[in-house]
Order: structure tokens, then C-alpha cells, then sequence
């Protein structure tokens, strides 16, 4: 990774070689005795800087912005950490969109002759997903009308990760007990429908037996 993070993305390191130093009768000096020694063979290759980004596939972001979102500069050597996080990025975008089933996939076309690698980035959308209905299961303190009211997304908004979130940390906040977590959750996709059902257990989910 040291080196895949300085532009060096075809470097290759062979497994090590142990090889037992002699004393003087094998040739090498008293000092060698009962020494090793460890070669460690790496070859470089290339240096490699980014050259083009091409993005497929897109419908819900434009090109601009999921470059902006990679966060990676042309020209400058490649950095495989960057592009990992930049990926991770852009994935956690489109699952707050609600874009649920997203798939992407990033290629360097990195060929020996060239010190420039041009980037290309699949992206697999899916469908947008929304919330279908909620249902509080078990008794709480306070009435279910008011819990529903309280939660910041609503049958037919659109469900991302972070609104998912954000509706548990509501929950606790208004004083449900236990404190919720998404371990106290059912969910049901309808991928036909792009709708998920969300079942919400107020006292936890009970324990399969």
C-alpha cells in the first residue's frame, strides 16, 4: 500500500527468500554464525499519474459532481487509499438518495508503455427507494400518533440510510425505552415497487428461540 498510494499500482513484492549464514567453514566469516538472511525482491515498474475520469452510468448525479466527490487530481500520482475513499464516498451518497442496490466499480487502465492511467467508474443505480409503511410494533409510554409525528420521514418520502438513522436517534431521543438500535428493526423491500415496509420494535426485537 506504500507504494500503491505513490503512483506505483503494478509494483509487485516476491514472497521472502531465508537463506542460514555459514561460519567459516562455509565460506563466510565466525561473525555469520548462526545468522539468516532475508531478501526481500520488489520490482517498481511503472510510476503511474492520473490521466482522464470517466464516469458510466449516471442518471441522479452528474459527472461534476461525482468526480468533485472522488476527490482525485489529474496528473498527480495515483493514490489507491484516495480512490477507495472517494469510492466510499460516492456510495454513501446514493444510499442517502435511496439508491439502495447501488453498485460501482472502479477501473485503472493502467497499460506498461504509458506512465499515465486513465480511471473509469461503472455505476449500477438501481431504483430509488422510498418508504412504503411504518409500523410501530410493542407499547410505549408515549402514544403511537405522536412517535409517528415525531419521525422525520413519512410513508412515501424517500428511504435513505441517514433518514433511517435519524428516525432511531428521534425515537430515543423522546425517551423510548430500550434504546433503539437498527437490530430492533424489520424491513421488507419491494424492489418491483422501489418501497420498503419498516417495522420498529419498541421493547427490541424479540429473541429468536
Amino acid at each position: 500500500m506504500f507504494y500503491r498510494n505513490r503512483g506505483f499500482v503494478k509494483m509487485t513484492i516476491e514472497l521472502p527468500e531465508f537463506s542460514f549464514l555459514s561460519g567459516a567453514f562455509g565460506g563466510k566469516s565466525d561473525s555469520a554464525a548462526g545468522k539468516m538472511e532475508l531478501v526481500i525482491k520488489i520490482s517498481e515498474k511503472n510510476l503511474y499519474h492520473l490521466g482522464q475520469i470517466k464516469v458510466e452510468g449516471l442518471n441522479a448525479l452528474q459527472q461534476n459532481q461525482v468526480i468533485a466527490m472522488l476527490n482525485l487530481q489529474q496528473d498527480m500520482p495515483i493514490n489507491f487509499s484516495k480512490l477507495n475513499a472517494g469510492t466510499l464516498a460516492l456510495r454513501e451518497t446514493y444510499l442517502t438518495l435511496g439508491y439502495l442496490d447501488v453498485a460501482i466499480q472502479a477501473n485503472l487502465d493502467a497499460p506498461d508503455n504509458r506512465s499515465l492511467a486513465d480511471l473509469k467508474v461503472s455505476v449500477v443505480e438501481g431504483r430509488q427507494y422510498h418508504l412504503g409503511k411504518i409500523v410501530l410494533v410493542g407499547d410505549s409510554r408515549i402514544r403511537e400518533s405522536l412517535l409517528k409525528e415525531s419521525l422525520p420521514f413519512q410513508p412515501g418520502d424517500v428511504f435513505g440510510e441517514k433518514a433511517f438513522v435519524a428516525c432511531l436517534e428521534t425515537l430515543n431521543s423522546l425517551g423510548t425505552t430500550p434504546v433503539l438500535t437498527a437490530d430492533d428493526v424489520n424491513f421488507i423491500y419491494d424492489k418491483d415497487r422501489g418501497i420498503v415496509d419498516v417495522s420498529i420494535y419498541l421493547q427490541g426485537k424479540p429473541k429468536k428461540k
